[in-house]
């Protein structure tokens, strides 16, 4: 089960508070969740404070230092001008830092760069994902895989229309070829630097990365990790919010020959998902190269970045070069999906001279480039910066769908309770003929014998009802209730509770809201979270308590109970577009490519990969090295393979 989404649903929401909730009340005791965080906390909300022009993030910059400057004096330099740390980047001598209020970004970078001791100063860029408006099923669909001039039907986003079908012989990628003499890339981690991955889909759950001795920039020493690693939210559950991720990882690596949706390129592999992308496919400077670092010290070998930004960024140039030196690391990267010449455009990372990198312009069906790649025809082919084409229109691959709903806790039938006295919880039919609202349900709920105001309840009441739920399958929960309550002191509260192990919650299950003594006889909503609780029995109870003094609440009544949910299919599919989904297959190739000849060094794989490609009239007028790739190609291109007694050995 998938431990960790962060739904909002605008809609759902809206419908939800007309009968049950507005505004959360009391204060929320913090659990230990077995699910990390809630994807209900922040997904209409961008983390990202991102610019007007969509190239910056305002209010910070990252600030180089030399090697000889100390923290201390680091720190004082940017006190100097107004400015304070705000993190330190994995890179040795980059602070990210915060910048007075309103203050402009550029003119802050001239100010920084002037510092003693400072290289240089720059902005935190913004890095999007390259997908094109896209859409479909099932491995007949996968042209790239074989080209038998099929037409790709739409699933959920909207088609590339040129050259489906092709006319003629198509292109496609030699993989069954390939197939028969590789499909493991389970020796090599391969990180996907995306917007994460759902790692729970049915293509890629058995191709996921752990390590028992994981290393990053925001804990001491070691750990377990598993999936990857979260520079957007900071935590250890980088799933995907967009679907990007996990299609460009499913071009990689969707488990093959297993009767489900797809063929990757891989049919086993380690995917590391380090999401720098946030919901909104934004991600920075600072997350990108966060999740580069992150990538590098935990041993992945090929790195896919199927995104891109305009402007040259030293801080990822820095990281990228010294991977190669340091660590054999070879990146695959998008030349981006404007549409735009690069011999007088710039997107980068594509355009770093680094040797460890490979650009990947799209080309369709018939092997023609596409008109939304970007692509390099400058006249010094030795200077373009896109190296090759890949298939990248009409690709069938994984994609996360979420959906979401709510359950009626229905408080007529199947609750237990603590007693059945003139001081215990009881069932109201209609709570609106003691207190009726407009705008909001007054059905069915829970109260107190004496109710509608007029009976206090006694001193060293210990009153509790509960139920269970069966909630396995969905990935998250909200418990939501529209709660009127008078607490008399601090003694005395109402609270909630749940125990995913089912039983009586109020003796083994933890607190998800404890409102003490805030609201003052009014009704409010409640909500509490459930992702922790989303088992087969999970039990949910509400508690009344008071001390032995004589000060008492009244009033309290709890209805309009329900439970919203959201859960991933884990079986989505989607056809998509874009250099992104180029950059994945030429990934996919580099990591079937390292398995298959485990001596090649990261220039080893680049060069077999870019000098065995097919030469085609599109590749050779846009590209630097004239080819398209060929996966089998590839694969034979130093070390042909010989046939024994008919077989291929």
């Amino acid at each position: 089960m998938n431990v960790k989404l962060k739904i909002f649903f605008p809609t759902l929401i809206a419908i939800l508070s007309i009968f049950t909730f507005g505004v959360l009340f009391g204060e929320d005791i913090p659990i230990g969740r077995g699910k990390n965080k809630s994807y209900f906390e922040s997904i209409n909300t961008s983390k990202i404070n991102v610019s007007a022009d969509g190239k910056i993030v305002e209010g910070e910059i990252i600030v180089k230092f030399k090697s000889n400057i100390g923290i201390n004096s680091q720190l004082y330099s940017l006190k100097s001008l107004g400015g304070s740390q705000k993190t330190t980047l994995a890179e040795t001598g980059h602070l990210l830092v915060k910048l007075q209020d309103g203050e402009s970004v550029y003119s802050a970078v001239e100010k920084y760069k002037d510092l003693p001791g400072v290289e240089y100063a720059q902005p935190n860029y913004i890095y999007r994902m390259n997908s094109v408006p896209p859409n479909d099923p099932n491995y007949s669909q996968q042209w790239a895989a074989k080209n038998t001039g099929q037409t790709i039907t739409k699933l959920i986003d909207n088609l590339y229309s040129i050259n489906n079908p092709p006319s003629g012989q198509g292109y496609d990628l030699g993989l069954e070829d390939a197939w028969n003499l590789s499909t493991d890339c389970s020796s090599t981690v391969i990180a996907v630097i995306d917007s994460g991955v759902n790692y729970d889909h049915e293509e890629l759950s058995s191709t996921t990365w752990e390590s028992s001795s994981c290393v990053g920039n925001y804990w001491a020493g070691t750990k377990y990790c598993k999936y990857g690693y979260d520079f957007i939210d900071l935590d250890d559950s980088p799933m995907d919010y967009t679907g990007h991720g996990t299609h460009v990882a499913g071009i990689i690596a969707a488990q093959g020959d297993n009767l489900k949706g797809i063929a990757g390129v891989c049919w086993s592999a380690k995917i590391m998902s380090v999401r720098v992308l946030d919901q909104f496919g934004n991600g920075t400077s600072a997350t990108v190269s966060n999740g580069l670092n992150f990538a590098i010290n935990n041993g992945a070998k090929i790195i896919n970045m199927s995104l891109d930004g305009p402007a040259n960024d030293p801080s990822m140039a820095t990281a990228i070069s010294n991977a190669g030196i340091n660590n054999d690391v070879l990146f695959v990267v998008a030349a981006g999906s404007q549409g735009i010449n690069l011999s007088t455009n710039n997107r980068f990372p594509c355009e770093y001279s680094s040797p460890n990198i490979i650009c990947v312009g799209s080309a369709d069906q018939k092997g023609s480039i596409a008109n939304f790649s970007n692509y390099d025809n400058s006249a010094s082919i030795a200077n373009r910066g896109v190296d090759i084409l890949a298939p990248g229109t009409n690709i069938l691959s994984s994609y996360n769908v979420i959906l979401t709903g709510y359950i009626s806790a229905d408080a007529s039938t199947g609750w237990t309770y603590s007693g059945n006295s003139a001081n215990d919880w009881g069932y109201m039919p209609d709570t609106g003929t003691c207190y009726s609202e407009p705008f909001y349900s007054n059905g069915p709920g829970f109260g107190f014998p004496g109710g509608c105001g007029a009976y206090s309840i006694l001193p060293n009441t210990n009153s509790y009802v509960y139920k269970t739920f069966d909630l396995s399958e969905y990935n998250e929960a909200q418990l939501q209730a529209r709660v009127k309550f008078q607490v008399a002191d601090a003694g005395d509260f109402l609270e909630f509770l749940a125990d995913p192990n089912g039983g009586n919650p109020i003796q083994d299950g933890v607190t998800i809201k404890r409102p003490f003594q805030y609201p003052a006889n009014t009704f409010e909503n409640y909500i509490g979270d459930l992702t922790f609780c989303t088992t087969s029995t999970c039990s949910i109870g509400i508690r009344m308590f008071t001390d032995s003094d004589a000060t008492v609440p009244t009033s309290t009544i709890v209805k309009s109970l329900s439970i919203t949910w959201a859960k991933s299919t884990n079986s989505s599919y989607n056809v998509l577009s874009g250099t992104s989904m180029s950059t994945a297959y030429v990934t996919g190739t580099a990591a079937l490519l390292k398995h298959y000849q485990p001596s090649f060094n990261y220039s080893d794989i680049s060069n077999a990969i870019v000098n065995s490609g097919d030469s085609t009239t599109a590749a050779v007028a846009n590209t630097k090295f004239g080819t398209s790739l060929n996966t089998y190609k590839a694969l034979i291109y130093l070390n042909p393979p010989t046939i024994t007694s008919g077989v291929l050995q």
